[in-house]
């Protein structure tokens, strides 16, 4: 029971982060990809509440395990709002910003603190962040060291 509740704590993190990038996964390809702008505007309602909402309802619904659904469900969901998050706080050309109300308005709004390009500056503290934080939840997780995920008690060694 231990092993299936790491793996679903795995997934649960999986998850957060798939849905963290889902947004851009499913948008920016195919701009990238066709060179055409235009492209955009088609994929423009993934890249919104409403469509993230339906995305993460329909890949939570492709898990075989029934009892987990709920919980990935969220955990996707968790990963699209800091996405959106970080989106709104992001500065644009030409003002605008993301259709945050898509399909109930047009109207695109933003709170601009940030250009995109300044975020690639913090790449590097957050990844020692969480290579750090990973390094702590491991030690209080496993104080023993190797003695523990061997399955030996630690009396014996």
């Amino acid at each position: 029971d231990i092993a299936r509740g790491r793996l679903f704590a795995a997934r649960l993190v999986a998850f957060f982060f798939l849905g963290a990038i889902l947004p851009d996964l499913l948008n920016r390809p195919f701009t990238i990809v066709t060179g055409q702008l235009w492209v955009s505007w088609l994929t423009m309602p993934t890249h919104t509440p409403a469509g993230c909402l339906l995305l993460c309802y329909l890949i939570a619904m492709l898990v075989p395990f029934q009892d987990e659904r709920k919980s990935l469900f969220f955990s996707l969901l968790l990963g699209c709002g800091l996405h959106f998050g970080l989106d709104i706080l992001q500065r644009h050309i030409g003002g605008g910003g993301y259709f945050w109300l898509f399909p109930f308005s047009w109207h695109r709004f933003q709170v601009p603190l940030f250009w995109p390009v300044n975020a690639i500056c913090g790449i590097p503290f957050l990844l020692a962040a969480a290579v750090l934080l990973e390094w702590i939840l491991r030690r209080r997780l496993n104080p023993y060291g190797d003695a523990v995920s061997l399955g030996k008690n630690p009396s014996d060694i």
